[in-house]
């Protein structure tokens, strides 16, 4: 999404509707779900082969118990922030609504609806200026954005467990089937052309050219009973093979240390 945005500067309102229901209906699946994903942005939007967009990148994702219970750390991109994840109160799932509303801006307007310079100490008060609606954005989007960026969250559209729909039902989204658009049947604005799986053409170049390189690997943890990535909440199977093998191959290459020849050396 970021590709597209910076390409075209700004999205009619078609385009941004569209993609505005698609988010919805992805934050809502996951609130369902108990999650908050508290890292909305069009860096981590990505459209897929059909036009439809996927969430990406859930690395600040927090699952909770309850739906109203709260999180306490403070992460995010300062740009699409809620306010009160700065606060010493806790948060809820309202504060992908705050990041939706900033994402809407953005896409209609083509520049954040708050601009954080770097180095700039980040407080609550950041977020509670005015923000600047151009005349050209229709009052039904105005109305939604401006909802959706409230600092108090208890009355920010889309707080409490009801809070999707209170959105789905805003007059901006007037005429739209929402089965229709959970089963992906309604028309996107843009469809890629692609040649194939492997077509890079909506890939930034300065992440293509990239050099690839290896991770490197410096010292072999000495047991592979798991017992490093105590406390993690995922690890992957392969993770214990891959350490196994690793110390058999270290292992072996000391057993044989003094079996090298010239050409191992040099090859």
């Amino acid at each position: 999404m970021f590709f597209h945005l910076h390409r075209e500067k700004r999205f009619s309102d078609e385009k941004t509707r569209f993609y505005v229901i698609e988010m919805i209906l992805a934050i809502e699946f996951l609130h369902k779900n108990k999650m908050l994903y508290r890292d909305l942005k069009p860096e981590n939007i990505m459209v897929d082969a059909s036009g439809h967009i996927k969430l990406t990148d859930f690395g600040l994702s927090k699952m909770v118990k309850k739906h109203k219970d709260k999180a306490y750390t403070i992460c995010g991109t300062p740009q699409y922030l809620a306010p009160e994840i700065l606060s010493d109160e806790g948060y809820d799932g309202s504060v992908d609504w705050w990041s939706l509303g900033c994402v809407m801006y953005e896409m209609l307007v083509g520049k954040p609806a708050f601009r954080i310079p770097k180095g700039t100490y980040l407080c609550a008060d950041l977020y509670k200026k005015k923000i600047n609606v151009p005349e050209y954005v229709t009052p039904e989007a105005k109305d939604l954005i401006t909802q959706l960026l409230v600092p108090n969250p208890k009355k920010r559209l889309g707080y409490g467990t009801d809070g999707a729909k209170k959105i789905k039902d805003h007059p901006y989204f007037e005429g739209i089937n929402w089965e229709d658009a959970w089963n992906r049947k309604l028309k996107p604005p843009f469809v890629p052309n692609l040649k194939g799986e492997t077509d890079l053409t909506y890939f930034d170049k300065m992440f293509t050219n990239e050099k690839i390189e290896g991770s490197k690997v410096s010292e072999v943890p000495s047991s592979i009973d798991g017992s490093e990535y105590k406390g993690f909440t995922f690890i992957t199977n392969s993770v214990s093979m891959e350490l196994a093998e690793m110390k058999n191959n270290e292992d072996n290459n000391d057993n044989n240390h003094n079996q090298f020849t010239v050409n191992d050396l040099i090859g």
